[in-house]
């Protein structure tokens, strides 16, 4: 979690930075910063995901499984294309 804190507080100082920029290019810059920062802590985050999934198990009810398929939408639209 201080990963994302040290992300989110680094993209904070640099649009601090930014808003005395010119408009048109304070509007570009801010896009492309927040987008960035989007992107990195959702990495980070995915990556704690997938490593909290593997060390636990996961099981599911899969009785009757192929009912509940074959009732879906996408099963129908499948065999008619």
């Amino acid at each position: 979690m201080k990963e994302i804190y040290t992300i989110h507080r680094t993209y904070e100082l640099k649009r601090r930075i930014i808003q005395r920029l010119p408009e048109k290019t304070k509007k570009k810059l801010l896009k492309k910063y927040s987008l960035r920062e989007k992107n990195r802590v959702n990495s980070i985050l995915h990556k704690l995901a997938k490593q909290l999934s593997d060390r636990t198990n996961v099981f599911e009810d899969l009785r009757n499984f192929k009912g509940k398929i074959a009732r879906t939408k996408s099963r129908i639209a499948n065999t008619i294309i």
